[in-house]
């Protein structure tokens, strides 16, 4: 595997994971990924790219990211982190212009060491970039 994005996501689970292979699927069909222990099925995207839907992982941990493909290790090493959850426990300021522009503050717990390409906030069905402070 050459390249995880994003490499890391909640214990939840859900996130989309775009695998770049070093080499061609013998066949672009029965591709799973595997998360350690747990498999998730492989969408190929093209004979060295998938996407994978990261299955829920009970506790925060680093584990080895593999492709199989018809019981057979494609591809393994890569290394996936499964982060806390995130609790929310204020925003500052707690509400703005009805336009939007205004900068919102989240506090909490597990958002430390949040790769900014994973923050995300959802202002009722808008989600917006956020960014770490």
């Amino acid at each position: 595997v050459l390249s995880v994005l994003p490499p890391s996501c909640s214990v939840a689970g859900g996130t989309e994971v775009h695998l770049d292979l070093d080499s061609d699927l013998p066949e672009l069909s029965g591709v799973e990924c595997v998360f350690g222990d747990a498999r998730s099925n492989a969408t190929v995207l093209a004979a060295r790219s998938l996407m994978c839907g990261a299955p829920p992982a009970l506790l925060p941990d680093s584990v080895v990211l593999a492709v199989h493909q018809g019981g057979r290790v494609l591809s393994e090493g890569a290394c996936f982190v499964y982060m806390p959850l995130a609790v929310i426990s204020s925003i500052a300021p707690s509400g703005g212009p009805v336009d939007g522009g205004t900068v919102v503050t989240v506090f909490g717990e597990g958002l430390a060491g949040l790769p900014g390409s994973q923050v995300l906030c959802k202002f009722g069905d808008i989600a917006v970039a956020g960014s770490p402070a």
